[in-house]
């Protein structure tokens, strides 16, 4: 599950590389918050997301990926890519 959630960080943030995705993950609590890692635990390197990634196919990604912002928006939360955060709208 690391592996998916680190994928579709990569996209809602347009990160670029897999190298930077792994500096990304080691750089912010909220990343490694999402994926379930401790902080003082390691995660996978960047090869192990390129694997991954070759392992799926471009329509599965994008499945996931729409049903994951389905669930979002059911609980009233949305993603902005290239944003900072998730979105939480101001109930009156």
């Amino acid at each position: 599950m690391v592996l998916l959630k680190g994928l579709l960080l990569q996209k809602w943030f347009r990160i670029p590389s897999d190298p930077e995705l792994e500096n990304q993950i080691n750089d912010r609590i909220s990343f490694k918050k999402f994926l379930g890692i401790p902080l003082e635990q390691p995660l996978p390197g960047h090869s192990t997301f390129s694997r991954f990634r070759s392992r799926l196919s471009k329509d599965a990604m994008i499945w996931i990926n729409n049903d994951v912002l389905q669930q979002f928006s059911r609980k009233g939360l949305t993603i902005n890519e290239g944003g900072d955060e998730f979105y939480r709208p101001h109930i009156l």
